[in-house]
């Protein structure tokens, strides 16, 4: 029943099932195909080619679906890769310690605190 879904696959490879149970089912029409394909989808693919304002697909051209969906999941992974890749650089590098940067006051250094000044 899963493999009617991409789940965490990549679309190329649901591509791949979706092409095969459509060749058993015996499905001709082609909206039908695409309406399939959707929901099989996964919900971030699916929720943005819903929500393409402009540059609409037809319904009758199911491979501009699917060549647009592997350039979105392609597109999607591209990002993941580079969100991960700069989190490492910007989080893994070496970052001081609060007490490096401002070192903790000394009873010496803590006269100011007590005198009387302009404040």
């Amino acid at each position: 029943m899963t493999s009617y879904f991409q789940g965490k696959q990549m679309v190329n490879d649901y591509l791949d099932q979706f092409h095969d149970l459509i060749y058993d089912s015996g499905y001709t029409d082609k909206k039908t195909i695409i309406v399939k394909f959707r929901h099989g989808l996964d919900r971030q693919i699916a929720s943005a080619l819903a929500g393409m304002a402009s540059g609409r697909l037809p319904d009758t051209n199911p491979k501009a679906w699917f060549k647009l969906a592997i350039q979105m999941d392609q597109n999607h992974a591209a990002d993941k890769a580079f969100q991960t890749s700069h989190q490492q650089a910007h989080y893994g590098c070496n970052i001081p310690l609060l007490s490096q940067v401002f070192p903790p006051l000394l009873p010496s250094s803590m006269a100011f605190l007590t005198s009387s000044g302009p404040f």
